[in-house]
């Protein structure tokens, strides 16, 4: 007889013990679902207000565009990065503590980059153009695997890509080095790894991303990678020797309370960036981190 279909995805179980122990941070949450909500009506309303000759095109090399370019990178950032969240608190909340510690690296690199590019709005064209070496590296795999898929593309097409591809080298000006392979200039936000962003943004703003870098970032990407080191942070030693942890509940637990102070970083940002005003509401939000959580588990707090 065919097992019935279960009304939910997930561990049940998990999500009832998540709940139970988490119970202040899921209230919380509530005022921070509304308060990310009014910061992005705000931004956008912000961007609407810039004055434009015309639609933003990578053509222009204006104090406008860059304006422009950079306020609409900066907002597109924060909604990725609260998406972020999202999947982290969906893992997290099913007890899958290591899935969610993998989230982290991306909402800490989408955070920080923010505050980067905040601190440097000239550098978003180069942020943006980076898509089209991107894009140019995947074709390039693509047609490299399955030559066919050539066909689906017109020459002009092709010619199209090659074009921006190369607009893209020569405007971040990316020197190879022949010996390595790994481009030599290192004033392209591109061409700086995530750590000496972080100590730029600290050293700028006042923050503390570096503090948050090695669990934020390397931790998850020990997870995320097939790493030695991740498989051993799945063990632990019992009475009967090594065993693989039956559930990563204290992972989780980190996981949420950290993915949350980098989004009060991110509000932090964003005001300050587009001049909101919002610094009461912001405190408020901290003072609730900390009555969730504890005075001290959360790096850099204003």
């Amino acid at each position: 007889m065919p097992q019935p279909i279960p009304a939910g995805v997930g561990d049940a179980e998990m999500q009832r013990r998540f709940i139970e122990l988490h119970g202040p941070f899921i209230q919380e949450f509530r005022n921070v679902e509304t308060f990310e909500k009014r910061i992005s009506d705000l931004t956008i309303e912000r961007y609407n207000q810039i004055p434009s000759s015309g639609a933003v095109s990578l053509a222009h090399n204006t104090p406008e565009f860059e304006a422009r370019l950079a306020h609409l990178v900066l907002h597109s950032l924060a909604k990725a990065a609260f998406e972020d969240f999202g999947e982290l608190l969906v893992l997290a909340g099913n007890g899958l503590g290591f899935g969610a510690t993998k989230i982290l690296r991306s909402l800490y690199e989408r955070v920080v980059m923010a505050a980067f590019l905040g601190n440097k709005p000239s550098e978003a064209a180069i942020f943006v153009e980076q898509d089209a070496i991107d894009l140019h590296k995947l074709r390039q795999r693509l047609f490299d695997i399955a030559p066919e898929l050539k066909a689906d593309f017109t020459p002009e097409d092709i010619q199209a890509l090659d074009d921006r591809y190369q607009q893209s080298r020569a405007r971040a000006k990316s020197e190879i080095c022949t010996k390595c392979g790994q481009p030599k200039n290192d004033d392209a936000w591109a061409r700086v790894a995530l750590d000496k962003r972080a100590e730029a943004v600290d050293k700028a703003a006042g923050t503390d991303f570096v503090a948050l870098y090695a669990f934020c970032y390397l931790v998850p990407t020990y997870h995320a990678h097939a790493k030695a080191s991740g498989l051993q942070m799945r063990l632990e030693m019992t009475d009967t020797g090594w065993s693989d942890k039956k559930s990563s509940e204290n992972e989780a637990h980190a996981a949420v309370m950290r993915g949350h102070c980098l989004l009060l970083k991110l509000f932090k940002q964003r005001n300050e960036y587009f001049n909101l005003g919002l610094q009461d509401e912001i405190r408020a939000r901290w003072d609730a981190f900390d009555a969730v959580w504890g005075v001290g588990d959360c790096q850099g707090k204003p």
